[in-house]
């Protein structure tokens, strides 16, 4: 039997079996990471390649490792170049690079087994797990999934045939697509996932760019407040007693669709360039006439594409996978009319039973899904077990804010 399982092998899943042995001191042996995909961060990897990725939002100290100056202190031979603006945000190639470094030496693939979580039944003290290699028994478990494989669709895109030229940036297949000779590529969602894929296609040279939002363009450093990755917000979350009230407030405090400086800039310099075109505007309806889908737009205007991509994120709330309405049935847990589980401050659903990422963001808040989110919750996971003195004290993740414009 297991001291842990833990479901979902991506930047949350794999950070906090790094946690679990580094530093709240379980054994290697005893913590399993089930996971469908042949590596970690497999989903990781895929969607960052899509978007064409150079930098990340996040400053260095939000990394795999379990220190915050790991990521530094494995740069130091490469250039300064890696890192961007004076928050040390690293390059996607740096940040990978000491992903594998961190997987490596503390041998978290060896923790790891293929397979998927299919669902989950009380036991006397512990959980059997329903995987598709076999019964797993373990005291606890965590629930590491994403939304990754739960896109998000328009509403206007369910009236196109299949075979219409439509692709979601994060879908499995994406990268062949954008890889096709395409001329007219209409790209939809002008968050950082959408510009910086339009940037890359602009340097291509060999398409006619447009990227569609539905509301002005605007500039923030992170997708949420710093202040979130401190108490004095996060009390704000803790008082509300209502959960809808809750989800309002960590919906209004994400800022959704917005890009940070350097990636606003290039977009605003290769639309002076006509490198590409930004369009503002709300599609409602499209069709598709055998060789291109006809955009509408709610002033009437239209526009023609032969590929468009959407860049629409993901469902929110808790999706429909079979596991996690085995687990709501099995064990009777408890969510919100949004169908956010209710967990205690611990990020607890159920004795021995925990989540995290976009799962946690009611207790977390909006930094929940992010990677930092990942320590957060692996903090508040660890001091639920250990015994109350080598409880860590909450603190503020807020650790640049000695580089504070």
């Amino acid at each position: 039997m297991y001291d842990w399982l833990v479901i979902g092998g991506g930047i949350h899943g794999t950070y906090i079996s790094n946690h679990l042995q580094k530093v709240a001191g379980f054994d290697a042996p005893k913590i399993l990471v089930v996971d469908p995909h042949e590596k970690p961060l497999a989903v990781w990897d895929r969607c960052t390649s899509s978007t064409r990725m150079k930098y990340l939002r996040s400053p260095s100290e939000h990394n795999l490792d379990v220190g915050t100056s790991a990521l530094k202190r494995y740069a130091r031979a490469w250039s300064a170049e890696n890192f961007k603006d004076q928050y040390d945000r690293p390059s996607l190639n740096l940040f990978n690079n000491h992903c594998r470094h961190v997987i490596a030496a503390e041998a978290l693939a060896d923790m790891r087994l293929k397979a998927s979580a299919l669902s989950i039944h009380p036991s006397a003290n512990s959980y059997i797990i329903g995987t598709t290699s076999g019964a797993i028994e373990s005291s606890r478990v965590i629930v590491s999934v994403g939304n990754a494989d739960h896109l998000h669709y328009p509403e206007w895109t369910k009236a196109l045939p299949e075979k219409a030229p439509l692709v979601h940036v994060f879908a499995p297949d994406s990268q062949s697509i954008l890889n096709e000779n395409r001329q007219q590529v209409v790209i939809v969602g002008a968050g950082i996932s959408g510009a910086q894929l339009a940037l890359a296609l602009a340097d291509q040279g060999d398409k006619n760019i447009t990227l569609v939002h539905s509301k002005p363009l605007t500039k923030r450093r992170f997708d949420a407040d710093p202040c979130w990755l401190e108490q004095r917000c996060l009390n704000q979350l803790r008082r509300k007693k209502n959960y809808n009230d809750r989800r309002k407030l960590v919906d209004a405090a994400r800022h959704s669709g917005s890009l940070p400086d350097d990636v606003h800039r290039h977009l605003i310099l290769a639309t002076n360039d006509n490198l590409l075109k930004c369009r503002e505007g709300i599609i409602v309806e499209a069709t598709f006439d055998g060789a291109y889908i006809h955009l509408r737009f709610d002033d009437g205007t239209t526009q023609a594409a032969d590929l468009v991509v959407l860049a629409t994120g993901f469902q929110r709330g808790m999706h429909n996978s079979a596991f996690l309405q085995t687990a709501i049935e099995n064990l009777q847990l408890r969510h919100t009319s949004c169908r956010s589980p209710i967990l205690d401050e611990y990020l607890r659903w159920h004795r021995g039973l925990f989540v995290t990422g976009s799962l946690a963001e009611l207790v977390v808040g909006p930094a929940s899904r992010n990677i930092i989110g990942a320590k957060m919750a692996a903090q508040r996971i660890s001091a639920a077990v250990l015994p109350k003195r080598h409880r860590f004290k909450e603190e503020s993740y807020f650790y640049f804010q000695r580089r504070r414009a």
